[in-house]
């Protein structure tokens, strides 16, 4: 029961950011260009190709780990959406609300790791001030709202 009531929160928060902020657009890719490469891995007997995203955050050498911090919500969904490669960001607009669950090890983690949610960044403590205290809430909340932001934009391309 616990666990709905979470999700339920993550999901009004993101609702009340998202709608809180208004008007939001953001456009080209970061200082870098981000692209995908591909991989392959084996599973069993069978070689599939698995994607590989390289990101292209905004560098930030006065940051610890070298990278723009955002400061709050709306200013991480602009990173992202700087930051993140156009095929991912399609593929997130054209999923459901928990495919994103399936970027928690991914994206959640580089977020968790680069934006210092483990300890001390001042995006931390703005999650922090609005009772989000574990690291996989705050990048989980941080992926919904990005989710639910993209639903509100449509693509450029035509799409949804």
């Amino acid at each position: 029961m616990a666990e709905h009531s979470n999700a339920w929160r993550r999901v009004l928060t993101c609702l009340a950011i998202v709608v809180a902020a208004g008007v939001f657009e953001s456009d080209g890719p970061g200082l870098g260009r981000p692209y995908i490469s591909y991989e392959t891995r084996r599973i069993g007997t069978t070689e599939m190709k698995w994607p590989v995203y390289h990101l292209a955050p905004r560098i930030d050498r006065w940051a610890p780990f070298g990278v723009y911090v955002p400061v709050d919500v709306d200013d991480a969904i602009a990173e992202l959406n700087k930051t993140l490669p156009k095929p991912l960001i399609e593929e997130m607009r054209a999923g459901s609300g928990w495919d994103m669950l399936r970027y928690h090890h991914g994206i959640g983690q580089w977020i968790r790791n680069n934006w210092g949610l483990w300890g001390g960044s001042r995006l931390q403590r703005y999650f922090f001030s609005i009772g989000v205290f574990h690291p996989d809430e705050m990048s989980g909340t941080i992926l919904d709202c990005y989710w639910v932001w993209l639903q509100s934009h449509p693509s450029k391309s035509g799409g949804r």
